[in-house]
């Protein structure tokens, strides 16, 4: 199922959007959905190959059941 959308695109993109329809001998929409397309996936891959070359941050063990007590909690001040 298609929407349409209407956007505003500067004269030098136009110009090269109708260069891309002479050279697919497509009209206006199909052209521009298959670029718009192809820049999602492009944007898509950029994203996943940028998250798989960040350092992941694990947690190297399995944190503590809530209220117990650790190594670096504070202790309770004793009541009188």
């Amino acid at each position: 199922m298609y929407e349409v959308w209407s956007t505003r695109i500067e004269l030098t993109t136009k110009k090269e959007i109708l260069e891309v329809m002479k050279e697919l001998h497509a009209d206006r929409s199909t052209v521009v959905r298959l670029l718009l397309e192809a820049g999602v996936r492009e944007w898509r891959k950029n994203r996943a190959l940028k998250a798989l070359s960040e350092p992941r941050r694990r947690r190297l063990t399995k944190p503590p059941p809530r209220g117990a007590k650790t190594a670096h909690s504070k202790p309770c001040p004793r009541e009188k």
